[in-house]
């Protein structure tokens, strides 16, 4: 247990750091006090770092998180304060597992667009049955960003060993086994592969997600 002068000191100490705060001479993040001149270096290589990434992969959402934690060297919970300060400016944002300039928002470009639409088409020809992504990439050379861009932007899933669904057709696969387990009370892996009319080879991983939204858990 801390004496009384430690606990009065750490007290002037956390009183002091709030006034120079105050006064725009330390940066508050949550419950720790930072340099102002370091950490505007910090946020200054990272927009640096994010327009050229953005410049060279338009249609990629940015850096990832873990690529910043692993750059500055920093715990879990600072880099939680730091990004949090950064957002709080509006310079940078996260989208997912990734940081972006606040401003942006990834595109395609017109021939990425064309793909984009093929691959599309391909994955919901015939939903549970369809090509899988090493399939798909043979197919449709120079597509593998492309598919990197509609996973990471809710048009497609994918599932364990590169099985594919676009969206839609997944959330009928969902409506589908809920209404049979509420019909049913609970249903085996044949039973809802016959219900879908697919194979074990779509239907393990499909069952694997399902699993981990906990709807057939």
């Amino acid at each position: 247990m801390l004496s009384k002068n430690a606990r009065l000191h750490h007290r002037e100490i956390a009183e002091t750091a709030t006034l120079l705060a105050d006064d725009g001479k330390l940066v508050r993040l949550g419950d720790l006090y930072g340099d102002p001149a370091h950490i505007d270096e910090i946020e200054r290589q990272t927009i640096d770092s994010l327009q050229k990434e953005h410049q060279e992969r338009p249609h990629l959402p940015g850096i990832k998180v873990a690529e910043f934690v692993s750059r500055y060297r920093l715990d879990a919970s600072l880099a939680e304060k730091l990004l949090s300060h950064f957002e709080s400016r509006g310079t940078i944002s996260r989208q997912g597992a990734f940081l972006k300039l606040s401003e942006f928002a990834p595109q395609l470009t017109e021939e990425q667009k064309e793909i984009a639409d093929r691959l599309l088409k391909s994955i919901a020809s015939s939903p549970l049955a369809n090509p899988t992504r090493e399939e798909l990439l043979k197919m449709y050379p120079g597509s593998f960003e492309v598919l990197k861009f509609l996973i990471a932007h809710g048009e497609v899933v994918e599932f364990r060993g590169g099985i594919l669904l676009t969206t839609k057709d997944f959330e009928e696969v969902k409506k589908t086994v809920l209404e049979h387990l509420r019909e049913k009370g609970k249903a085996t892996a044949g039973e809802l592969r016959k219900l879908l009319n697919t194979s074990r080879k779509y239907m393990i991983p499909i069952l694997e997600k399902l699993d981990e939204l906990k709807i057939t858990a």
